[in-house]
């Protein structure tokens, strides 16, 4: 996970091609990351003395990526299922509360009505028609 957040994407165009821009990343950058992925393409280029060229193994890069993926779906099913654990236990917390509050509004209802009955005053029902 932690080396995909080091990897900096570019685009670029190769000045020999057909000037299409191309998306990688700069092999220098690479092999300072990864550096297994870099290789010495030698000197490519004639003209310009002995300015060598670096390269990355995109083919090498696609299994590391494959296996980050990999992780993080892995991670986001334990997250997926600790969160439906909790969800699932929140929702029959909240069930038992309920029956609680709805056993404690009964009592309060009785013993209103038992308060209001000895002081002479209609039942509830009469008080909130």
């Amino acid at each position: 996970g932690w080396v995909l957040r080091e990897l900096r994407p570019v685009s670029f165009v190769f000045k020999e091609e057909r000037q299409e821009t191309r998306f990688g990343f700069m092999a220098d950058d690479m092999e300072r990351i990864l550096p297994e992925l870099v290789r010495d393409l030698g000197d490519l280029r004639r003209d310009k003395g002995s300015e060598k060229f670096k390269g990355v193994v995109y083919q090498d890069l696609i299994a590391l990526l494959t296996a980050s993926q990999q992780q993080l779906q892995l991670h986001r099913e334990l997250v997926q299922s600790s969160f439906e654990q909790y969800k699932t236990e929140a929702e029959r917390r909240i069930q038992a509360l309920e029956l609680r509050v709805a056993d404690h509004s009964k009592s309060l209802e009785a013993i209103a009505a038992a308060a209001l009955a000895r002081a002479g005053w209609p039942g509830l029902d009469v008080l909130f028609r």
